[in-house]
Formats: structure tokens, C-alpha cells, sequence
């Protein structure tokens, strides 16, 4: 298991105790990203965690003490491990899909979205999006912010992108759109009905910003964003939530 850095940029605040790292993903444009929440104790909640630079750890560490290490859905934690062995306190939580995982590099401490503690959730709440095989998400919202934190579930990739690359994004729907893709749709959703019922409880979330993993945060207008791109996988049943 490399111990290697892939580049990333420094890290930025999207609000007072929102803050994102993106990062390069094996050298394709197809670039990652982590979310750092942070509660009103000065506990940090790591979402799909990218490790960083010592420089950037210490940084981390002065804005709050590490003490959840989220891997969202089953590929988002390869990196888990390394926050793991440097955060003894902290605890690892991670979709069920994930856990085989992140086990062999390290700990599991609780499998979401239950072991998402109940005192947290006034300020950071969680649901498990459910109706998808493999990929089981678990979709954050920090409340004082308006920011819904999703992973795989959408994709807002703005920048062109040429050869087969590019024709794998058009392919499946996520060059230059914001939305679900062409695979959520037809290979990850196998329960339409509980997929839905996920979707609308999300939406009845006052968010506005939206954070994913690939593509360009979108900063105001998420709400009426998520209904159009869901129109896609959810018709018109996507414009009543």
C-alpha cells in the first residue's frame, strides 16, 4: 500500500465550518474531493477523506480535532486508514458497502447511517440513500451552512474534456451537466420505489449549496438543480418532492 500524496489544492472555506480539499484522482481529469465539517464543539467530520500534506494535517488540526472519518459509499475510502492510524481517537464510520474495505488498511468503528451520533445530528444530519445496489450513500446535511454533502450521486464536471475520456463522460451524461449519471440510473438504482422515497427526504432538507465529489460545487440553487437533474432518473415524480 503506497504511502504517496497525490497533488491536491490548498485547502478552502466554503463557509465558516465548511471546508473542501480537492485532489487529482490517478493522474485523469476526473479530480476528487473532501469535506470538512465542522461542529459547534470543534469536532471535525472527515467526508471522503483525501490524506494531505504534513503541512495541511497541521492545518486540519488547528481548525478542529479530527474525530469522525466518513467513507460516504463503497468507493470512497481508500484513504481511510491513513486518518485512522494517525487519529487513534477518532472513529472511523463508513457506508456498509465500504467497510470490507477500509478494513483491510485499518479500523471500522460503526456503519452508517445508525452510528451517526444522535447529539450531532442538529447540526450535521445523515440518511442512508437507499434503493442502489453497491453503492449505499450516505447524504450529509450541514444545517447552519444550507449545504447538502453528497458523494456519487451527482456529478457537475464543467471543464471539456477531450479523447475517451470525454466520450465516456458525454456517454454517461455528466460532461458540462449537473445531475445523476447515465449508471446511477440504469446499473446502481435496483429499487426505484426506495430510491424515491430517499430522494424526497433529502429534498425536504433546507439546503441550497451543493457539495459533491466530481465537478464544481454548486454554491446557490441547489434545491431547484437536484429536481432537474433527478428529473432524469425519477420523471416527473422528481418535481413533487
Amino acid at each position: 500500500m503506497t504511502d504517496a500524496v497525490e497533488p491536491y489544492a490548498p485547502p478552502r472555506a466554503l463557509a465558516p465550518d465548511v471546508h473542501v480539499v480537492d485532489g487529482e484522482w490517478q493522474g485523469t481529469t476526473f479530480r476528487r474531493r473532501m469535506t470538512v465539517l465542522r461542529l459547534a464543539s470543534g469536532d471535525l467530520a472527515l467526508h471522503s477523506p483525501i490524506w494531505l500534506r504534513e503541512a495541511d494535517l497541521a492545518w486540519l488540526d488547528g481548525l478542529g480535532r479530527v474525530a469522525f472519518v466518513v467513507a460516504p459509499n463503497r468507493f470512497h475510502g481508500s484513504e481511510a486508514h491513513r486518518y485512522a492510524a494517525r487519529y487513534p481517537d477518532a472513529r472511523v464510520l463508513v457506508s456498509p458497502p465500504a467497510a470490507a474495505e477500509v478494513r483491510r488498511g485499518g479500523r471500522v468503528d460503526g456503519l452508517l447511517p445508525d452510528a451517526w451520533p444522535a447529539a450531532a445530528r442538529d447540526e450535521v444530519d445523515v440518511l442512508e440513500f437507499r434503493g442502489t445496489r453497491l453503492l449505499a450513500e450516505q447524504v450529509f446535511f450541514h444545517r447552519g451552512s444550507r449545504t447538502l454533502v453528497l458523494t456519487d450521486l451527482v456529478f457537475n464536471l464543467q471543464v471539456e474534456v477531450r479523447g475517451l475520456e470525454g466520450a465516456f463522460l458525454r456517454w454517461n451524461r455528466i460532461d458540462r451537466r449537473f445531475g445523476p449519471s447515465k449508471l446511477f440510473k440504469w446499473v446502481f438504482v435496483n429499487d426505484t420505489a426506495a430510491a424515491l422515497a430517499s430522494y424526497r427526504q433529502l429534498m425536504a432538507w433546507d439546503f441550497d449549496r451543493v457539495i459533491m465529489s466530481h465537478g464544481d460545487v454548486l454554491e446557490r440553487g441547489g434545491k431547484a438543480a437536484m429536481k432537474t437533474g433527478f428529473e432524469y432518473v425519477f420523471g416527473e415524480r422528481a418535481a413533487l418532492a
